[in-house]
């Protein structure tokens, strides 16, 4: 297609996925490219950047125009410039990029458009925020997908301490009783102490009715302070109630009495079981001595209770009548005062939930977002089953959201008479990324392998490798230091968004949560701010988990579209399970209730400080004996863990800074000038195998003469090559 023009060793080629390429002449305007090489803020990783307008003549405009009108202006050209090796004389690439179509202006025979540096790049920009279902069918253009790899794990349950606390408040802290008969017969009446909710951990829990009465025989829903246990319970019961006797009348008995009780009632129709009393006055003692009277009853029990079961505090009366027409008994309590207190050590049954692994979630939105499959690596997240060469350390993270974890799945599809409230797991690439860098210390960047780019996720140090890949010949010139204040921090966040606040009474042994800690600097006010927007909390996870599908199809909870972070491990039958402190720590962790199933632990505030340590340490080189302590949290900053060949650390405690990583840079920018011709730049976009694997030359060290003709070495923080600019960060030797 057309004819080749060389001109003054470099070669220009077009092309397009569909329609192929095209060897054209120089575009006007290549000269004022601008190129810059820059690692991101946030990602860590380099991303070349360039931005210039080009102006395409003869077959470059013909090309172009095809292009445009087969397409139209949402289509993706590359443009490669390639150089000839000055040792070789062969051609060799020497950058290239995509053009915008959207811009394609045509005037004076010429075809206009800019010139941007990626094309992932560019996608990654425009599509990283939006929230996509994991378990959608196509890309965003349509493309059909292989169906995603889920999985299951078992879920043993978190044993969870509850406690739920009543009060008896004025003005609602009486009761009335009446019953009357006109023809001789038994009457009975209870009602129950009117509780009030003040810390509530169980579901059964409510508050009670006032003056909603029941018979001896059958309760009413409005005295149960406890109603229809889900499961069968052993709950330990305490309370203490002083009560007044304030009305008493009565006409036409043979034998009454009156009692203060505790009593459980079975079934749905609340059948009267067994009944305690606390209290009792009988026929001359309610005549002649009640009235008037203040009394106060005890309970401090251990109480098995069966599936169903309920449980009230109420007063009863109950009175054999005469024959006759004004036969009746009323009762009136008044001035009540008294806490009610329900413990429990509950466990439920264990379970399974369908899960997917890190790796396959962020493949998955690669994949929806560009559009292709294979665009995506990490050896971090990477199997062998995956073709890596090793299981990486985050290898078996998993996650899930609050409809996978209650047992729902996207099947049946519902109807309008029964509509299915399942809801795929939805998030953002950007919250993965941003969730999986504080809890694990990830960073990303784009690489290209020949002319395929993709985009990498590996453990922050990949980033800054110690090995120097780039040597420059020359002194360098013009040499500027600065403080990196970015590196400085006053203080620390880290944790997540949610997490130890829950509507359920014992939130606040949940220990991840959000944690603060300050450092020794006062004089740069910065946080070093690492917030999951995943949770990782095991109490969140339990009480979704204890609202399953089976018992709980039409109801909803505040975990439903929550997505949990879950660090597992394979298991029997291809079914993983959740690790626990044997694991990963030298002994059991202390401060937490019941840590035989607490999960999780590796993914605590201060754990996660641990795998940030070396980051934070880069302006704190030279005080290693100064404190980061910790100053709030919003979970359970009792928990001390000690990490299998580490140091004990409590969630609330403090560690000396030389106890962290030590730092791979420090807080000051080296800016210099040095030429930058073909071999530096070969260097610049080259590779280095290390360890195996071939490395992208701008995450190792660029080794450089300074001002004084000493040897220094720094991490490249930006280049503009037609300039000549370098800015690197200073390695900590």
């Amino acid at each position: 297609m057309g004819t080749i023009t060389f001109k003054e060793h470099v070669k220009y080629t077009l092309s397009h996925p569909r329609y192929g390429s095209q060897v054209i002449e120089e575009p006007e305007g290549w000269n004022n490219d601008d190129k810059e090489i820059d690692r991101n803020v946030d990602y860590h990783g380099i991303f070349p950047k360039f931005s210039n307008s080009l102006k395409f003549v003869g077959t470059g405009r013909d090309y172009l125009k095809m292009i445009y009108e087969l397409y139209g202006p949402n289509t993706s050209v590359r443009l490669v410039k390639e150089s000839t090796n000055p040792e070789s004389d062969l051609f060799e690439r020497a950058y290239d990029g995509f053009l915008d179509m959207s811009t394609y202006e045509e005037e004076d025979n010429k075809i206009g458009i800019k010139f941007n540096s990626g094309g992932l790049e560019q996608i990654l920009k425009a599509r990283e925020g939006d929230p996509f279902e994991v378990e959608r069918e196509t890309t965003v253009d349509g493309k059909p997908m292989e169906p995603l790899r889920i999985d299951k794990v078992a879920l043993d349950g978190r044993k969870i301490f509850l406690k739920t606390v009543y009060e008896v408040k004025a003005p609602d802290n009486y009761g009335v009783m009446f019953i009357e008969s006109n023809s001789g017969a038994t009457r009975h009446q209870t009602v129950g102490v009117p509780l009030k909710l003040v810390d509530k951990s169980h579901e059964e829990a409510q508050d009670i009715s006032i003056n909603t009465n029941g018979t001896r025989d059958n309760g009413t829903v409005g005295n149960m302070f406890f109603l229809y246990s889900e499961v069968a319970r052993t709950l330990k019961i305490k309370f203490s109630l002083t009560f007044r006797v304030s009305v008493v009348n009565q006409a036409h008995l043979d034998y009454a009495y009156f009692l203060c009780g505790f009593t459980r009632y079975y079934g749905p129709d609340l059948i009267a079981g067994d009944r305690t009393s606390l209290f009792e006055a009988h026929e001359n003692e309610i005549r002649n001595t009640l009235l008037g009277t203040f009394h106060t009853v005890t309970f401090n029990q251990t109480v098995n209770i069966g599936v169903g079961d309920s449980l009230a505090l109420e007063f009863l009366e109950l009175a054999d009548f005469r024959l006759d027409a004004h036969a009746e008994m009323r009762i009136g309590i008044d001035s009540m005062v008294g806490t009610l207190s329900i413990e429990e050590d509950s466990f439920y049954e264990p379970s399974t939930s369908k899960f997917v692994l890190a790796h396959e979630l962020l493949d998955r939105y690669t994949e929806i977002m560009t559009n292709q499959k294979g665009n995506f690596y990490s050896q971090y997240f990477g199997r062998r089953d995956l073709g890596y060469p090793a299981d990486g350390p985050g290898a078996w993270l998993g996650l899930a959201h609050g409809f996978w974890v209650r047992g729902f799945d996207k099947l049946p599809i519902g109807t309008d008479e029964e509509p299915n409230p399942y809801k795929s797991l939805t998030t953002s690439f950007k919250d993965a990324i941003s969730s999986f860098g504080a809890t694990h210390n990830v960073g990303l960047g784009i690489e290209k392998i020949g002319f395929k780019e993709r985009i990498v996720v590996e453990d922050l140090k990949y980033f800054y490798n110690r090995n120097v890949t780039i040597k420059l010949p020359f002194q360098v010139k013009k040499v500027k230091r600065s403080v990196a204040t970015k590196y400085f921090y006053s203080s620390i966040e880290i944790g997540y968004e949610k997490g130890g606040q829950y509507e359920e009474a014992m939130g606040l042994d949940e220990y991840n949560g959000k944690s603060v800690f300050t450092t020794v600097l006062t004089r740069l006010k910065q946080s070093y701010i690492k917030i999951s927007k995943f949770r990782a909390d095991s109490f969140g996870k339990e009480f979704a988990r204890r609202k399953p599908k089976y018992r709980y199809a039409t109801t909803d909870t505040q975990y439903d579209e929550d997505v949990f972070e879950m660090d597992l491990k394979p298991g029997a039958f291809g079914i993983f399970q959740e690790r626990k402190w044997r694991d990963d720590f030298s002994q059991a962790p202390t401060g937490t209730y019941d840590p035989e199933s607490a999960t999780n632990l590796r993914l605590s505030p201060f754990n996660m400080l641990l795998k940030h340590g070396w980051m934070i340490m880069a302006g704190f080189t030279k005080e290693l004996t100064e404190y980061i302590s910790y100053a709030s949290s919003t979970g359970n900053s009792k928990l001390k863990t000690k990490l299998i060949a580490g140091n004990e650390y409590a969630e609330n405690g403090k560690i000396r800074n030389n106890e962290l990583e030590r730092a791979r840079f420090i807080g000051e920018y080296v800016e210099f000038e040095h030429l930058v011709d073909f071999k530096i730049m070969q260097q610049v976009d080259g590779f280095t195998e290390i360890n195996g694997r071939k490395i992208y030359n701008v995450y190792g060290l660029v080794e450089y003469i300074n001002d004084n003709n000493e040897t220094e070495r720094g991490y490249l923080m930006n280049l503009k090559p037609n300039d000549n600019k370098w800015k690197v960060l200073k390695f900590n030797r």
